[in-house]
């Protein structure tokens, strides 16, 4: 098994899923009007998709690729499962609308209405609200169909999909990952800056400050420098056992 598979089968399958999942059970007790999980459900699930669309890019990973990813995930994956999601500009409006507000501000956009577990609504016009019903159920099914339909036998070198393989998905997640050990090393160091003089001791109590905030509890070099350090240790934050020069370990 890959690593390729095994962050697919742990993130996505795993924490992903099993959030949704979790999330779509939870029922309001008698009275209540709040609390349904639906925009949670709804954030969750189209940064889901701007991961998976990252994943399956023939384009290298730039983080200011998200649009571009997310609206390449909904238009050759999820439309290719349910012709529903066909339809212009809605990729577009999901993505502004819905997706952007959500992350950033915690509402839909003006013209969305998000309901849960109203599956004859789903991607209707309200003629009283006057606005687009996205059910956050619905689509999560779909989107979970999408994803073991046509992104996991592609990772698992069963189908290729344009110039998506196996390896080009490798290829991308090292990306990512490079991507994400350089953020978090460079925003670590600025909290801890490492220490002028390169002697064992000041090395080794770098290394002790970078493994308390981690949550490791391996040894490190006693005179690996931190910048040493960040560069050849497997990135512990996302558990994914790749380093900066090389990919990820089969």
């Amino acid at each position: 098994m890959t690593d390729l598979v095994s962050f697919l089968e742990e993130y996505v399958e795993g924490f992903l899923f099993h959030d949704l999942q979790s999330m779509e059970d939870v029922t309001l007790e008698e009275g209540e009007k709040y609390g349904g999980c639906g925009y949670s459900m709804l954030g969750s699930m189209l940064a889901g998709m701007e991961l998976l669309g990252a994943l399956v890019s023939s384009k290298t990973f730039k983080k200011k690729r998200g649009s571009f990813n997310f609206l390449g995930y909904w238009k050759h994956y999820l439309c290719r499962c349910d012709q529903r999601y066909n339809v212009p500009v809605l990729d577009e409006l999901m993505h502004e609308l819905v997706r952007n507000g959500i992350a950033h501000t915690f509402l839909a956009k003006p013209g969305v209405f998000v309901s849960k577990g109203k599956p004859a609504g789903h991607l209707a016009r309200d003629p009283e609200r006057g606005q687009i019903v996205v059910d956050a159920a619905v689509l999560f099914h779909d989107f979970r169909d999408s994803y073991f339909r046509l992104v996991k036998p592609i990772a698992l070198g069963q189908s290729i999909w344009k110039r998506t393989t196996a390896e080009t998905m490798r290829l991308r997640l090292k990306e990512i990952t490079d991507q994400y050990n350089a953020d978090s090393y460079t925003l670590f160091r600025r909290l801890f800056p490492e220490p002028r003089v390169e002697d064992d001791q000041s090395a080794a109590k770098c290394d002790q400050i970078f493994d308390q905030i981690l949550g490791n509890t391996a040894a490190s070099t006693p005179a690996m420098s931190m910048s040493t350090f960040a560069r050849t240790r497997p990135h512990h934050l996302y558990g994914i056992q790749t380093t900066q020069n090389e990919g990820p370990v089969e």
